[in-house]
């Protein structure tokens, strides 16, 4: 069998995992398994594709870092394994090692038995992308894209709740200046549809567009409206 390959994202959750850089090496000392620390996508993608195809990748991030590091993983027909040092951890929860402590999820990950799980794969206009675990799309996907956003000192669920209470405020503050509308009112009501959008309420954001049209056919943003509004 291969060596098992650590590949640690040294950016996930803020940058607060690069510093288990050198606590993984001394935990591999005198084991069969080497660490690497790849700052970018294209050096992960180098590193796995030097790799013999079946080697065993405990892949040190979180879901986002996982999700990159998908397709080179399946090209190489490796064994995935997941030391969770991310900001939501989702696919760790699906695996219940979410809660283990980086030494312990570490082992697990070195040394537990390979076995198969599903995989789920997306068809978009750029081609195919696998993923694992959880899809999100719509107002989910708006409040993990705004979760990016979250003041650095917020960990976990509470970065989530934050994201979500931004994405209804968002909402809230295009309506409250449409009220009584200034110079900014166009802008203003196509926000107002990128928010309507982005919480799921699709048949008010189709209303919204229609009237946005009505009242601005000639913006910068009417024809991309139009696209987005035809059967």
């Amino acid at each position: 069998m291969n060596p098992p390959l650590v590949l640690l994202n040294p950016h996930a959750a803020g940058g607060r995992a690069g510093r288990l850089a050198e606590p993984i090496r001394g935990a591999l000392a005198g084991r069969p398994a080497r660490l690497a620390v790849a700052s970018t996508v294209a050096e992960a993608e180098a590193t796995l594709a030097a790799l013999p195809r079946g080697s065993r990748v405990v892949v040190a991030g979180g879901d986002g870092t996982l999700h990159r590091l998908l397709p080179f993983l399946l090209a190489g027909d490796h064994e995935l394994a997941l030391m969770p040092c991310g900001t939501g951890n989702d696919t760790a929860r699906a695996l219940g090692v979410h809660r283990l402590p980086w030494t312990e999820a570490l082992a697990w990950g070195l040394e537990a038995p390979a076995q198969r799980i599903d995989l789920g794969e997306v068809q978009h206009g750029s081609g195919r992308t696998p993923f694992i675990s959880s899809l999100c799309a719509g107002f989910d996907a708006a409040v993990g894209e705004r979760a990016l956003q979250a003041p650095a000192w917020l960990r976990g669920m509470p970065r989530y709740l934050w994201a979500t209470l931004a994405e209804i405020m968002a909402l809230r503050a295009f309506d409250a200046y449409l009220v009584h509308p200034g110079p900014l009112a166009e802008e203003a009501a196509h926000g107002r549809i990128s928010a309507l959008l982005r919480l799921g309420r699709h048949d008010d954001a189709t209303a919204a567009i229609d009237r946005f049209l009505a009242r601005y056919p000639a913006s910068s943003y009417a024809d991309a409206l139009r696209r987005q509004s035809a059967p």
